[in-house]
This record gives structure tokens, sequence and C-alpha cells, in this order.
């Protein structure tokens, strides 16, 4: 459930990143990017050290495709896992800041305990 949510979130944000998606609804291709890159956060095994870092970078590179500034994309370690932090600069017209905060590393999923690959995006019914 929190895998899901933070790739909705995380999928949602990358495309509110373009100069005036607040304005109109996202395009076709937009659309598509965003579900690509939610099939592949939920791809990563989280549960491990090495696959939390390679999400992080994953993400990482995704926020510099989308235009922002390499200063401003950090990864932090922390143990074995990485976090990302990423600051989205204003034009100061935008009111108060605010933080949105997720985190990626989950629990070990088995696949012999779910009916599906708990690490393949599945879209039934128009919805993931």
């Amino acid at each position: 459930m929190l895998r899901e949510w933070c790739g909705r979130l995380l999928g949602a944000l990358v495309f509110c990143f373009a100069a005036d998606a607040a304005a109109q609804a996202p395009s076709d291709a937009q659309r598509t990017q965003a579900r690509a890159i939610y099939e592949r956060i939920v791809s990563f095994d989280t549960s491990t050290g090495a696959q939390n870092q390679a999400m992080a970078a994953y993400l990482s590179s995704q926020f510099r495709a989308a235009g922002f500034p390499a200063e401003d994309i950090h990864l932090v370690a922390a143990g074995e896992t990485t976090g990302i932090v990423v600051r989205y600069r204003g034009d100061g017209s935008g009111g108060r800041p605010i933080v949105l905060r997720a985190h990626m590393d989950v629990v070990p999923a088995l696949r012999e305990d779910w009916e599906r690959d708990p690490f393949t995006l599945v879209e039934e019914n128009g919805f993931f």
C-alpha cells in the first residue's frame, strides 16, 4: 500500500514539474512517461540497500531529465540505504513553501506470499 502511494506521489510530482502542468491536463506523452516511471519504481525491491540505492539513483536521473539542476538533487546515504532530497525552486509568487515526504524502503515481500509478483506493475480495470 505504501509502495503504491509513494509511486503515485512520485509519478504525479514528475508531471507537476512541467512549466505549466498546473494550468492544463497532462498530455498523452506525459501520462505515458508517468506510467513508465511508476512501473520502474514498483520494480525495485527496496527491502535491500542496493535496490534502495538504485531507486534513488534512478529517481535522481528522472529529476535531472525533468530539468532540475544537479545542485538541487541530493542523494543522502544512511547506512545501507540512500535517501533523495530534491529542491523545487519557486519563482517567489507561490506563497508559503511546502515539504512532501515519503520513503522508499519496504519490508521484504516474498513472491510466494502474493497472488501476483509484488514488483511487477499490473493494470486491471483501469487501476494499478
